[in-house]
């Protein structure tokens, strides 16, 4: 009687099951590890399809390879900076491994009590560069410069030396520097105000009577000035140099032995 009172009225009857619905069917639940998360996965097909993995630890499910890299990133294996996805750049190659050189030999210092050159101020030089005191006197004098040590760069490679000359003329910095280049024959200078390490000096580059570039730094010590000149073979030799005579440069210091 109802069933019939309700299709008098129009009212459709209920239906019972899913597949009269039109709707499409669920994707099937897949229960991975038990006692875990459940995860609705995928079914597999088409090309480039990656099956899913199921991190027990995060219960985070994604491609097995992205699961992978992320363990082993974790462990301290990281991917080059910049190379987005696996270990390979553009047509297939594999990027260069980093090798790294021998490390740096330690600097030699030359000044002190045991060094081949005893003098008032103490600075390095790379380790290969070889000291030899210098004992002609003013002989080899330059202005009012005495040569006291020469640093050979030769056992480093590069043709050029690094000298060492007291100039304790009683003139101002400027003054002493300009007797030297004077006398030198330098040209095209250029003058400038600096330190050596904590103490005071005066810099200078010009151009030699042989025509390369040289540089020279005026020294004040407590045991006077000295006066370090660099110069090569040629520019670049003097230019490869350049780093010795920086070091020599920031590393000065009083002789306190």
């Amino acid at each position: 009687m109802a069933r019939r009172l309700a299709d008098a009225a129009g009212t459709p009857p209920r239906l019972t099951g899913r597949r009269e619905t039109g709707l499409p069917r669920p994707s099937r639940s897949t229960s991975i590890g038990a006692g875990r998360r459940q995860a609705t996965a995928p079914a597999s097909g088409g090309p480039g399809h990656v099956p899913p993995y199921h991190d027990g630890r995060t219960g985070r499910v994604g491609p097995r390879r992205d699961q992978r890299l992320r363990r082993r990133a974790a462990a301290g294996h990281h991917k080059p900076v910049g190379v987005a996805g696996p270990y390979r750049l553009a047509g297939g190659r594999r990027p260069a491994l980093v090798r790294r050189g021998p490390p740096a030999a330690p600097a030699t210092s030359i000044g002190g009590r045991a060094s081949p050159c005893p003098m008032g101020v103490i600075f390095s030089v790379p380790a290969r560069w070889r000291a030899e005191a210098v004992t002609v006197g003013r002989d080899a004098a330059i202005g009012d410069a005495v040569p006291v040590c020469e640093v050979d760069a030769k056992p480093a490679g590069h043709l050029g030396f690094l000298r060492v000359w007291t100039a304790d003329a009683r003139l101002g910095q400027q003054d002493t520097m300009d007797r030297f280049l004077d006398a030198y024959d330098a040209t095209e200078r250029q003058y400038r105000r600096t330190e050596a390490g904590p103490l005071d000096a005066f810099e200078a580059s010009f151009v030699g009577p042989g025509g390369t570039r040289e540089r020279a730094i005026l020294v004040s010590t407590i045991w006077g000035r000295f006066l370090l000149t660099v110069g090569g073979a040629d520019d670049a030799e003097h230019q490869a140099m350049l780093p010795a005579y920086q070091l020599a440069k920031q590393t000065a210091r009083n002789n306190r032995e």
